[in-house]
């Protein structure tokens, strides 16, 4: 019943968080050459774009004010890191250009978007500029729950690959098991789940390729479904794993008998499967510290080890209930044991996690602001739920199975015991599976940093007003960036607009560089307002001091303006305290861990437990 329960929760949950936003772009464009609303002398003889991670395949097209493309059809995609993106042009004069652009990158995901610029002594009027700046944007797909579904699936597989047979190795070596517990029956049983898991992963990474695939170009020929196995980032994963489940397959039915090189084979083909997990993820992809996503393959491994062990205890061992004599007295080793390694494991989940969200997360309020930030919460609530029960398991049902098992005659509830202690293994196991799930969901989400960047460049209007006397004044700046905007200004009096203004005006100055740039003569727009162009040059603080004849008095005021980075262009994001601190945390919590493991390995040697 409470593992219904469970399930059912479980289900819920992951249908409520497959139902979110849709997903923002993981691969940004860092900047560009020219850049968005970038005004040069003379037509580029190529345009550049970066991005924040690598581009596995690349759809660019730069369109003259006609609609006529001037690029030459290709792009090339520099190495080593595939981050720059060269679309060679032909040749064309002054005007506006736009470039359209959708990508592959690494972590099988797709973004699109686009930008223009201008070239020569290009006219261009406030309003076009405004729909100029409108137009250009960036997105990506709509989060595809299919996609979300088969990663945990894959995480899952992975994970029992790993786990199961290196339960069997460690918690319950086969060859201390009594035979009248049929060490035969419990190899057999391994056997069966870690084939279903290979089955599992085999389907999860069929239907990671099939929508990428189509994602990448709808309805493949069989040259272009090659070029996509063997050229891209996840079509190389995928035939890795395809490889290594059917591996997992061939030993299973091959060498079954042999009990200690079936498992071995089946735990290097898990490890090997989740490296190619790591070496596709945000971590990868995303964060320049070298070695940095060797905390994604720990985490995975120390998930694995978790799920494993109570595969293991809830799938193989409690079965012979009728045996309850022999049960109690493995049970009693083989969880004293796990519960060592499972803190072990739980050590290596939490700091490993703490780093990885310092990677990913730049403050607290990211969590629960954002998409992803909102799942980890959901993960990190199914961790305290484990945590009570593991906790549970080890101060209260472990001790009862070592004084049942220690006594000589079978003490009354022994049978109750060993059920109460499957149902706690198995609920335990079922909210660890749902933690694989739940992490399908993040990582088909953009991290929190990432997903906060996108928010940021997408508000592309900067708005201040201030009262001189009864008069106020609304600056408006679109898009607010370094280079060439639209400024808008309204002049009103009891909130209505002024009609009797003459002179409407703006001189652009930057103190710092000891910049001053020609005043700026606005004309009228039908709703009242005041529209020009003002190219803010440089980076850093600027003055925009506005001014207007208003009634016959001449009425001034300045604001202090600092233009984001052209649109397109990411600044260097550094280190927030609270990441410092989830790193610190983490370091702490990995030392804590390592010393309360080695206090445990040591009293079960002491009892001689690992003997």
């Amino acid at each position: 019943m409470l593992s219904r329960l469970i399930v059912a929760l479980l289900l819920a949950l992951f249908v409520g968080l497959l139902t979110g936003n849709a997903a923002l772009g993981h691969a940004e464009l860092v900047r560009s050459q020219p850049g968005n609303g970038e005004q040069v002398a003379d037509f580029p003889a190529s345009i550049l774009l970066y991005y924040s991670q690598g581009v596995d395949l690349a759809d660019i097209q730069v369109l003259d004010a006609n609609g006529q493309r001037v690029d030459r059809g290709q792009v090339i995609i520099g190495s080593p890191d595939r981050t720059l993106v060269e679309v060679p042009l032909t040749q064309g004069g002054s005007g506006i250009y736009t470039v359209t652009w959708e990508v592959l990158a690494e972590d099988g995901h797709t973004t699109d978007g686009s930008f223009f610029f201008l070239v020569g002594a290009a006219e261009v009027d406030p309003e076009s500029l405004r729909q100029l700046f409108a137009g250009a944007r960036e997105t990506a797909e709509v989060s595809n729950p299919l996609e979300a579904i088969a990663r945990g699936l894959l995480f899952l597989s992975l994970s029992l690959l790993v786990g199961v047979p290196l339960a069997l190795l460690v918690v319950i070596p086969l060859k201390t098991v009594s035979e009248q517990l049929e060490p035969a029956r419990l190899l057999r049983n391994a056997h069966r789940l870690s084939m279903a898991a290979a089955v599992l992963a085999l389907l999860a990474s069929l239907v990671l390729l099939a929508n990428q695939v189509y994602r990448s170009v709808g309805s493949p020929t069989v040259a272009q479904l090659w070029d996509l196995l063997l050229t891209t980032s996840f079509g190389r994963a995928a035939l890795i794993r395809f490889a290594l489940a059917g591996a997992v397959l061939f030993s299973g039915l091959m060498f079954a008998r042999s009990s200690r090189a079936w498992l071995v084979a089946s735990v290097l083909a898990g490890v090997i499967g989740q490296l190619t997990v790591s070496l596709s993820s945000h971590t990868w992809a995303l964060v320049t510290i070298p070695g940095a996503w060797l905390f994604d393959l720990l985490h995975l491994l120390g998930g694995a080890v978790w799920i494993g062990g109570l595969a293991a205890l809830a799938a193989l061992v409690p079965s012979p209930l009728s045996r309850a004599e022999q049960s109690l007295k493995l049970l009693a080793r083989s969880t004293q044991r796990f519960s060592a390694l499972a803190l072990a494991a739980v050590a290596v989940l939490g700091a490993t996690g703490l780093w990885l969200m310092s990677f990913h997360v730049p403050q607290a309020w990211s969590l629960p602001t954002t998409d992803s930030g909102r799942v980890l919460l959901v993960k990190n609530g199914l961790m305290v739920v484990i945590l009570g029960l593991a906790g549970w398991q080890r101060l209260v049902l472990v001790p009862a199975l070592v004084r049942h098992a220690q006594s000589a005659q079978n003490a009354p509830g022994e049978l109750s015991l060993l059920k109460r202690f499957r149902r706690t293994i198995r609920s335990e196991a079922l909210l660890v599976a749902g933690i694989f799930l739940v992490s399908g969901v993040l990582t088909s989400l953009p991290p929190a940093g990432v997903e906060e960047r996108q928010r940021a460049a997408a508000t592309n209007v900067v708005s201040q007003s201030a009262t001189v006397g009864e008069v106020s004044i609304d600056l408006t700046l679109i898009p607010g960036q370094v280079g060439l905007n639209v400024v808008d200004v309204a002049f009103r009096k009891q909130g209505q607009p002024i009609s009797s203004l003459e002179g409407v005006q703006v001189l652009p100055r930057q103190r710092e560089a000891g910049v001053e740039l020609p005043r700026v003569v606005l004309t009228p727009a039908e709703d009242g307002t005041y529209s020009g162009l003002v190219s803010l040059t440089l980076p850093g603080s600027w003055s925009l001091r506005v001014g207007a004849m208003v009634d016959g008095r001449f009425t001034t005021h300045t604001f202090a303006i600092e233009p984001r980075e052209r649109a397109g262009t990411l600044p260097e994001q550094a280190t927030t305290a609270f990441q410092i601190a989830a790193r610190g945390v983490g370091s702490v919590l990995l030392l804590i861990g390592g010393i309360l493991v080695g206090y445990e390995f040591r009293r079960l040697r002491q009892r001689t437990l690992l003997r």
